[in-house]
């Protein structure tokens, strides 16, 4: 409860002092990478900071038994070192709930710090996409031990970025990550639809997958909802089921982002 007490205060004194913020309107609206699983092939302006931060919260049930899993903020932090290059940071506090047979255990704390970058390949040009290039790496030596991974585990994802119309855009991510102490991967993919209903309201409709080697795949969809203060930040939400056996039964997520530009004077 103390660390939800944290974060709502400090998340109402960023939001609060964000609308005294000036539009940068030459370099366009924030683009980010939440609050769908599809990440965005655009980067971070140069010399900006942006950084974005959710809530999330994850349930499966079976039978009597459910686990739940809670991020309580999740943040990516993000800077854009160059045109082509963004430095990223990714710092999870996190709470995992299990009640099975009537025992209840919990395992609450900061989980591995994930350091990586995003690298733009191509902008889009007629039938070819925007595609960008991520990778990184979840770090072992900082978190709760219940959470740590015993190596270094890399992922990676190409992103890629098609505008079908002024107010629609198709994007789709594909990629792989390990497991831990193992040479066993896992394929993700993803797929997202998502229009401008508004000047300001933005909404996604997203399938995604996790397929891991030897074992059975893992299909969900989700759906939200965005709103665009300015330029600079931004709110979601979004919620999503699972469908295949393995998959959680839902989740929920909100989120505020926004960006500052380091060069302001």
């Amino acid at each position: 409860m103390k660390n939800k007490i944290i974060f709502s205060l400090i998340f109402t004194t960023v939001l609060s002092t964000s609308f005294s913020q000036q539009i940068e309107s030459e370099i366009g609206s924030i683009i980010t990478d939440r609050p769908d699983q599809t990440e965005a092939p655009a980067l971070t302006p140069h010399k900006w900071v942006q950084i974005e931060v959710g809530t999330q919260t994850e349930s499966d049930k079976v039978g009597n038994n459910e686990v739940t899993n809670s991020l309580y903020p999740t943040i990516l932090w993000k800077y854009g070192a160059s045109k082509r290059f963004e430095f990223r940071l990714i710092t999870q506090y996190g709470n995992v709930s299990s009640k099975m047979n009537g025992f209840t255990s919990k395992q609450e704390g900061f989980s591995p710090i994930l350091v990586g970058s995003k690298i733009a390949i191509c902008e889009e040009n007629k039938f070819i996409p925007q595609i960008s290039f991520t990778s990184h790496l979840e770090l072992p030596w900082l978190g709760n031990e219940a959470f740590r991974p015993v190596n270094i585990i890399p992922a990676f994802r190409f992103v890629f970025s098609h505008t079908l119309t002024e107010k629609l855009n198709l994007s789709y991510n594909l990629g792989m990550e390990w497991e831990d102490g193992t040479s066993v991967s896992t394929s993700i993919y993803t797929v997202s639809l998502a229009a401008a209903l508004f000047e300001n309201v933005g909404f996604f409709a997203e399938s995604y997958g996790f397929l891991r080697e030897n074992s059975m795949p893992d299909h969900r969809i989700d759906a939200g909802f965005t709103y665009l203060i300015n330029d600079n930040n931004q709110l979601d939400i979004s919620a999503g089921l699972g469908l295949s056996e393995i998959s959680p039964n839902y989740f929920i997520s909100c989120g505020y982002s926004f960006r500052l530009n380091t060069q302001k004077k």
